[in-house]
């Protein structure tokens, strides 16, 4: 008979159908789950018994879809997260630059800025952005959303815009009226800066992956989608060596499914199959091939069928269909599973007749493609996904955080159908649930709860029929989210087999808080 590392006693299980309240690890992975009597025979004299007291014990929350690293190297830019207007921007920006005591090749970063929440209700300029130490060092600032970014003067010099520098596919270099660059970049175009920015060294990017960890473990995550690999490369194979030396040193706690860029993978002249491109550890694996196919609704980049609030423009498609259709359609004949961003429900149309027509043609069982954001989702389209199995991909925290701005954007009625929760159960689709950090702060009992009440910064509530329970929240956060990734098999649950990654709650489901985080059987944060 096995004998157990560890037997967590006391416990509570919501998500374990038979009686339990304990649960037996070893070498890192469940053995056991039921009454202590029953499993007291896993106990040996090494046998670490640890008593939870009638704490709650859940699968390690599983984000679905974030950005690791992105994150990471956030956490060492100027905050700007509910900065109430542009002078303020600019004083937190200067205060940093004089911290470092900025010089003419210093750059500035910020992030987290949204001017549907400042006083002017614009981006800022670079001339706003030149005012930080006398414009001397590089400044980049982006919007929550991560789809726009604002520069200083300097940056644009360095990036080589001029009066007749074109548009990027996909993207707008915003202009005034006298055809000069303000310094706002949209989609794409933030490109253009990300590219003419120093490159993170390979320890910059280790040292930003412990710091996503350590911040993600306190938030009960132990298994993360990373998003969209190769931003801060600009080449998703070259940055998953810095994942596997993360991995290797400790630095990286959380297991992480990487997300190719789909354009880089299609651009070769053989598509390699996602097992065929690196080998599979304990906490770095390949997943989907990502695209992005439009922007976000808070900088009217999105993709609508019908315009936005008091405005002709329907947003941005990043590919034309012809272009999306053929890339999708070679990414899915190689094996790949593919995770297409679709925020506006034009774009969301795309994705489906994409998916759809490459389906029909290479027939594949149980693809299980995603659509990422799936925000202003309606009744044909959640058909159409069930009918074809794709998966959309939720962030229930976006209403709790910017709620209110997507009113503003395209009116009450259109805000009510975003994310259709119930609605996406009802169709018999998991319910799959994550954050994107670092767009919001990610905490999955926040996203949980916001999707139980759906209520926006001002206490409106968005759709109250779309509403759904702790418990679907909470299963749409572990067990549902493995599912997207494949990886149902292997964690999401407490049962035999799956990997000892816990989140120990206190107070489920009334006000619950993360005591512990356990991966691997080790505690990564907290304490019991």
């Amino acid at each position: 008979m096995m004998t157990a590392d560890t037997l967590y006693t006391q416990a509570r299980l919501p998500l374990t159908k038979a009686p339990a309240d304990t649960v037996a690890i070893a070498a890192g992975r469940i053995v056991a789950v039921g009454p202590e009597a029953d499993l007291a025979a896993l106990a040996g004299p090494n046998t670490q018994t640890v008593p939870l007291g009638g704490r709650t014990l859940v699968p390690g929350f599983h984000d679905a879809h974030c950005h690791v690293l992105g994150f990471g190297l956030t956490l060492a830019a100027v905050t700007l997260t509910g900065v109430p207007a542009i002078p303020e921007l600019v004083q937190r920006l200067q205060t940093r630059a004089s911290e470092q005591n900025a010089g003419p090749e210093t750059w500035i970063r910020g992030r987290g800025y949204n001017q549907n929440l400042m006083d002017e209700k614009r981006h800022p300029t670079r001339h706003e952005l030149d005012q930080v130490s006398g414009g001397r060092p590089f400044v980049l600032i982006t919007h929550a959303s991560g789809h726009a970014v604002c520069v200083s003067s300097r940056v644009l010099e360095r990036m080589g815009v001029h009066q007749n520098t074109p548009d990027p596919p996909g993207g707008t270099i915003v202009r005034d009226e006298a055809g000069e660059a303000t310094g706002v970049l949209l989609e794409t175009a933030a490109n253009l800066a990300y590219d003419a920015a120093p490159e993170p060294t390979v320890a910059e990017r280790v040292a930003a992956l412990q710091r996503a960890s350590s911040a993600m473990n306190a938030l009960g995550i132990t298994s993360a989608v990373d998003a969209t690999l190769g931003l801060a490369a600009r080449d998703s194979f070259r940055e998953i060596d810095v994942y596997h030396a993360a991995a290797a040193s400790g630095a990286l706690t959380v297991r992480c499914s990487l997300m190719m860029l789909l354009s880089q993978l299609v651009a070769m002249d053989d598509v390699p199959h996602p097992h065929d491109v690196a080998t599979e550890t304990d906490w770095v694996r390949i997943g989907p091939a990502k695209v992005f196919t439009d922007g976000a609704l808070t900088t009217r980049t999105a993709l609508l069928r019908s315009a936005f609030s008091g405005s002709d423009g329907h947003g941005t498609a990043v590919w034309t269909a012809e272009e999306l259709n053929a890339m999708v359609l070679k990414a899915h004949q190689a094996g790949w599973q593919i995770a297409a961003h679709a925020i506006g429900d034009g774009a969301i149309d795309l994705c489906l007749d994409a998916c759809g027509k490459a389906s029909a043609k290479h027939p594949r069982p149980d693809a299980r493609h995603r659509i990422e954001h799936a925000m202003l989702l309606w009744p044909d389209q959640v058909g159409r996904m069930a009918r074809l199995g794709i998966l959309p991909v939720y962030q229930p925290e976006f209403i709790l955080r910017f709620g209110d701005s997507y009113t503003h954007a395209i009116g009450e009625s259109r805000a009510s159908r975003l994310m259709p929760y119930a609605e996406t159960s009802a169709a018999g689709l998991p319910l799959v649930f994550s954050s994107d950090i670092p767009v919001v702060p990610g905490a999955p009992l926040d996203g949980i709860a916001s999707a139980a009440d759906r209520r926006t910064p001002s206490g409106a509530v968005l759709g109250p029929s779309q509403c759904v329970s702790a418990g679907d929240g909470l299963r749409a956060y572990t067990e549902h989210a493995a599912y997207s990734v494949f990886l149902e098999h292997d964690r999401g649950r407490i049962m035999p087999g799956h990997r000892a990654d816990f989140a120990v709650l206190n107070d489920w489901p009334d006000a619950p808080t993360v005591q512990a985080t356990i991966a691997g059987g080790k505690i990564v944060y907290g304490g019991i």
